[in-house]
């Protein structure tokens, strides 16, 4: 099958051992896929592929039910988020696909799914993917940020996991398929640019979402306590908000707050109608000394298919410890 030998080229996965209970464990370099590529591929070809691994799994689980002397009937997933951009929304309607042919025909086949090496943006993915998840396969996931992979081995013995994923396992051929060359090298981290505000001085970073469902997203340090972070949003007028009027006045939707200093600082906003998000820096507390920021911002462009999404505004607020990305 076509998907079959293209799939090489796209993604790296494929199936590894087992974890401790005996479980046929699945992993996937899911961050590193070429999701451009993927989507072009003919979307009954692309469920072809993935009925025949979900085959492939259920006669691993018959396999290591004979091997182990006790019925095996769940799977483990580890999808590794290393590399992972918002280019993953642009395969949502696969997405969504394949989560419901999973949930109608192969009920109860998940054990456990690990999202490892979870980056900045993660947020801002996991609010979309998590709406086409029944509540019962959301509550088997998972989620390690980066420096977390270890507790892989509360799950696994370190003989069943390749060495990407804290274990000691070194298949002759390798683990798993090679990733696609032109997938191997990403950021680790954002690319960061840097402002300094003067004492008393604010700075603002004005982001537009020009279509309903378009979210926004930062991350940013600051090197002082002093700085206060917020967001406002200004609608655009007759655009949904409030129609009748020519002229909508900025509203606060993160109110302002300090931030604690060298922390990294992560979020996302998604306005409930198109409008400018203006993320709000302020250093009016320091009288004599300059603040320096590092951050970066995107804008999340809306699915156009993705009705569930559209309606469930909402904002994430979250601030972590230094190294680490939520």
């Amino acid at each position: 099958m076509r998907t079959q030998s293209t799939a090489v080229t796209i993604m790296s996965s494929g199936f590894h051992s087992h974890d401790k209970q005996g479980r046929p464990c699945y992993i996937e370099y899911t961050g590193r896929t070429d999701v451009l590529a993927l989507i072009k591929l003919p979307i009954d070809q692309v469920i072809k592929r993935h009925i025949w691994n979900c085959e492939q799994q259920i006669a691993r689980m018959n396999e290591t039910s004979k091997k182990m002397g006790f019925p095996v009937e769940t799977m483990v997933h580890i999808h590794d988020m290393t590399g992972a951009s918002l280019t993953l929304r642009k395969a949502l309607t696969l997405f969504k696909k394949l989560a419901k042919l999973d949930q109608e025909y192969y009920p109860e086949r998940m054990g456990k799914i690990f999202i490892v090496n979870t980056s900045w943006m993660f947020p801002v993915l996991w609010k979309i993917a998590r709406v086409f998840l029944d509540p019962k396969t959301r509550a088997k996931c998972v989620v390690l940020k980066t420096g977390e992979i270890n507790k892989l081995l509360e799950y696994f013995d370190a003989e069943q996991l390749p060495e990407d994923f804290g274990g000691i396992c070194k298949c002759e051929d390798g683990c798993l398929p090679p990733i696609p060359k032109h997938m191997r090298y990403v950021a680790e981290a954002p690319s960061l640019t840097e402002q300094t505000i003067g004492p008393r001085k604010v700075f603002e970073k004005g982001l537009e979402c020009i279509n309903d469902g378009d979210s926004i997203a930062w991350y940013f340090t600051s090197s002082s306590k002093d700085v206060r972070f917020g967001v406002k949003f200004k609608p655009r007028p007759h655009s949904g908000w409030k129609d009748r009027m020519n002229d909508i006045a900025e509203i606060w939707v993160v109110e302002s707050e300090y931030v604690y200093e060298n922390d990294c600082v992560t979020g996302f906003y998604t306005p409930p109608c198109p409008g400018i998000c203006i993320l709000v820096w302020d250093n009016l507390d320091s009288k004599w000394l300059s603040r320096t920021l590092k951050y970066q911002v995107i804008v999340s462009e809306a699915e156009a298919d993705s009705e569930e999404e559209n309606n469930s505004n909402g904002i994430n607020h979250k601030r972590t410890a230094v190294g680490t990305y939520v």
